[in-house]
């Protein structure tokens, strides 16, 4: 029954008639995927609907026609009902199968902004890089301390000194910024508390004390 069906199909293209999936074109047209699967199935007389979970993160969706399905299927011979629908070449769909991510999958691709790249990695490192720019005095003031830049040649231009510079830079941006960022935040935030309480104080011993001394 399969080669019969097949070969009439072969003869179809061969004439050059349009070979579409009943209902496709329809279905494509729904707002939603259960819309998508009613108006694919009404040809079958409806979908019956499974899921299985197939894996982590990844889930199974299997439409099949539901019992006493009828339609134009029905109507149609042993040998190519289960393919071919009509002679203008409209095929009938028999049963849908799914293989897709789940829900919580799903949000965790829409989530990252750098695909196959966790968001788990991706907003810490986003927030220590963000913290890093804030703290820019404190990030930057270490970053001097760990890697100082090197003495520039009197006869070298300024092009080249960029380009000599440019690994120092892009350690700096891609790891040791989103590394030190968090903590230099802190340490600025603690030293800039530490200045603001102290300040009542250090302006006294400079307008009386130091005077009288």
């Amino acid at each position: 029954a399969d080669v019969g069906a097949l070969a009439v199909l072969v003869g179809l293209l061969a004439e050059g008639q349009t070979i579409e999936v009943g209902g496709l074109n329809d279905a494509t047209k729904a707002s939603t995927f259960g819309d998508f699967l009613d108006v694919l199935g009404a040809k079958r007389g409806g979908f019956k609907l499974s899921a299985a979970r197939e894996g982590s993160g990844r889930v199974q969706l299997s439409a099949v026609p539901g019992e006493g399905a009828g339609g134009l299927v029905a109507e149609a011979s042993h040998s190519l009902g289960e393919t071919i629908g009509h002679v203008t070449g409209e095929i009938v769909t028999k049963a849908v199968e799914i293989r897709a991510r789940d829900a919580s999958a799903q949000q965790e691709v829409d989530a990252q902004i750098i695909p196959g790249v966790p968001t788990y990695i991706q907003i810490p490192y986003l927030v220590s890089l963000i913290c890093g720019v804030i703290s820019w005095a404190t990030s930057r003031g270490w970053w001097q301390r760990i890697w100082p830049v090197a003495d520039r040649p009197t006869q070298t231009t300024r092009a080249t000194a960029m380009l000599r510079g440019l690994p120092r830079e892009l350690v700096f941006w891609l790891a040791f910024l989103p590394v030190a960022g968090v903590p230099s935040m802190m340490w600025q935030f603690a030293v800039n508390t530490w200045a603001a309480i102290t300040a009542p104080f250090r302006w006294f011993s400079r307008r009386f004390l130091r005077r009288e001394v």
